[in-house]
């Protein structure tokens, strides 16, 4: 964990995204699906600021070598910082956290999570498959075609 004065300072900087960003809310002011909230209707600068936010977070934790986190985290550390009269405050210091925290375990019945658990397990499993039963081999081969389908985009098998 990072000491006091590097998480306010970064604190700092995510706020000042922030500001930025609320500046120019009346530019974004079409109502559109959440899809960190089971698309629940949201002004569209909400989505434009978490964006802002996530790609802020992991262009830090880069810098840290940790790996990237999803938008579905940074809307939970909105989420906890909604209601708050110094909300933006609150948001940038919940997103600055996320740079230093370990990334949460992974949930399987997130489509995101089940990619990171896959590719993890293809990282593990090399790309010899001499000791693979046959079941095994199969299994990987059709991880690794549908890995490579969702990063093409082609989500749908």
């Amino acid at each position: 964990m990072p000491h006091l004065r590097e998480l306010l300072d970064l604190r700092d900087r995510m706020y000042g995204v922030l500001e930025w960003a609320a500046a120019h809310r009346d530019e974004r002011p079409d109502l559109v699906p959440d899809p960190c909230n089971g698309g629940a209707v949201v002004p569209e600068w909400v989505l434009y600021e978490r964006g802002l936010m996530l790609d802020h977070v992991n262009a830090e934790r880069g810098e840290h070598a940790r790996p990237l986190v999803e938008a579905d985290e940074i809307a939970r550390v909105e989420r906890q910082a909604e209601g708050h009269a110094d909300y933006a405050l609150n948001f940038a210091f919940y997103c600055a956290e996320l740079v230093y925290r370990p990334r949460r375990a992974p949930d399987p019945a997130k489509e995101s999570d089940l990619a990171w658990v896959v590719e993890q397990l293809l990282e593990r499993a090399g790309e010899s498959a001499e000791d693979y039963t046959p079941t095994q081999a199969t299994a990987v081969r059709c991880a690794r075609e549908w890995l490579r389908k969702r990063k093409a985009g082609r989500e749908q098998w």
